[in-house]
C-alpha cells in the first residue's frame, strides 16, 4: 500500500494527511498541471497552497488540421440569423437517386410546431414543386428529428432526433421513390417516406427558404453537399472523415465548404465547389473552424 517517490524539490505546506504538496516552482511562468499540484484549499491547514498565477507555457492545445476538403470550416447561422441563395447549379431531372449531406450543429430544437418553424439545412429547388430539403422538424422546441421538406406537398419527419449542441454529418440519400434514408456519417439512422416524387433543379438554397424568408436554421453548419447520385454508406463513412472527401466527383452537383472565413484558405478544387462569389447571402453571420478529427 506505500511507494516510493522522489520528494526532492518539494515544500510541504504544514501536515501530509490533511494538506497538499507543491513544488518550490508553484507560480512561476513554467507552473503546469503535470509540475505541480495548486488550487486545493485545505480548511485543517495553516496555509492554503498558493494559486495559479500565469497561463502555463508547456500545455499543449488540440491541433486543428484543414483537410483538402476543408470540412473542418463552418458557417455560424446562430439565432437564425441568415441564409445563403446560390443560383444556378446542376440539374436533377431523376426521381431518385439523390444524396444532400451536411456537417449540422444544432443550437436548440426548433420552437414553435407549424411547418414554418423547421430548420431547414439545404434547399434544392422549388419548395413549392418537387424540390427536396434536409430539415430539423419543429415539435414545439421539445425535439429535433430530422425529415425532408417534399416540394408542393409536405414535411416529413424521421423518427432519428438528432442531438443538439453537437457535430453531426447527417445525410438524405433517395434509393427508391419517395423513399428517403437518413444517415448520420455512415450509420443508417432513420427512414421517410414521402408522396410525391422530386425533380429539382435550379437554385440551391442553405440554411432557409429563400421563398418564404422562413425556416431559418440555428446553429451552425460545415460543408453542404448534393450529390446526383445514391451515396452508399460506405461512401458517407469517409465523406465524413477529415479529408476524406473527393470534389471532384462527376456526380457531386454541388459543394460549398464555407472556407471563406479562414482568410488565404483556398477552396478545393472541383467543378461543384461554390464559395460567396455569386450568391446572395441575407441576414448576418459569423465564420469558424471547429475541431477537425476524425469520426470514432
Amino acid at each position: 500500500g506505500t511507494a516510493q517517490v522522489d520528494m526532492s524539490g518539494w515544500s510541504w505546506s504544514v501536515a501530509y494527511s490533511t494538506c497538499v504538496c507543491q513544488k518550490a516552482v508553484a507560480g512561476t511562468a513554467r507552473e503546469s498541471w503535470n509540475n505541480w499540484i495548486s488550487g486545493w484549499n485545505c480548511p485543517t491547514c495553516a496555509a492554503s497552497p498558493a494559486k495559479r498565477s500565469a497561463v502555463p507555457e508547456d500545455v499543449e492545445k488540440p491541433a486543428v488540421l484543414l483537410p483538402a476538403d476543408m470540412s473542418c470550416n463552418y458557417v455560424d447561422l446562430s439565432g437564425g440569423s441568415a441564409f445563403f441563395v446560390y443560383p444556378t447549379t446542376a440539374s436533377s431531372a431523376s426521381t431518385t437517386g439523390l444524396t444532400l449531406s451536411a456537417w449540422v450543429y444544432l443550437n436548440n430544437p426548433p420552437v414553435g410546431s407549424s411547418a414554418l418553424n423547421n430548420h431547414i439545412v439545404v434547399h434544392y429547388g422549388s419548395p413549392n414543386l418537387n424540390g427536396v430539403g434536409l430539415l430539423v422538424q419543429a415539435n414545439g422546441g421539445s425535439s429535433s428529428f430530422v425529415g425532408i421538406l417534399n416540394g408542393g406537398v409536405g414535411h416529413y419527419a424521421s423518427a432519428w432526433e438528432l442531438p443538439v449542441r453537437a457535430w453531426h454529418f447527417v445525410s438524405a440519400v433517395s434509393d427508391e421513390p419517395n423513399v428517403w434514408r437518413i444517415y448520420d456519417g455512415g450509420k443508417l439512422v432513420g427512414s421517410v417516406k414521402t408522396n410525391a416524387a422530386i425533380a429539382p433543379a435550379g437554385r440551391v438554397v442553405v440554411g432557409g427558404n429563400a421563398w418564404t424568408a422562413q425556416n431559418n436554421f440555428d446553429g451552425r453548419l460545415g460543408s453542404v453537399l448534393v450529390w446526383n447520385a445514391v451515396r452508399t454508406p460506405e461512401q458517407l463513412e469517409q465523406d465524413s472523415q477529415p479529408g476524406g472527401l473527393d470534389t471532384n466527383d462527376a456526380s457531386l452537383s454541388f459543394c460549398v465548404p464555407f472556407s471563406e472565413g479562414q482568410g488565404s484558405a483556398v477552396a478545393p478544387a472541383g467543378a461543384a465547389v461554390r464559395d460567396r462569389s455569386g450568391l446572395t447571402a441575407v441576414g448576418s453571420f459569423g465564420w469558424g473552424v471547429r475541431p477537425c478529427l476524425p469520426r470514432p
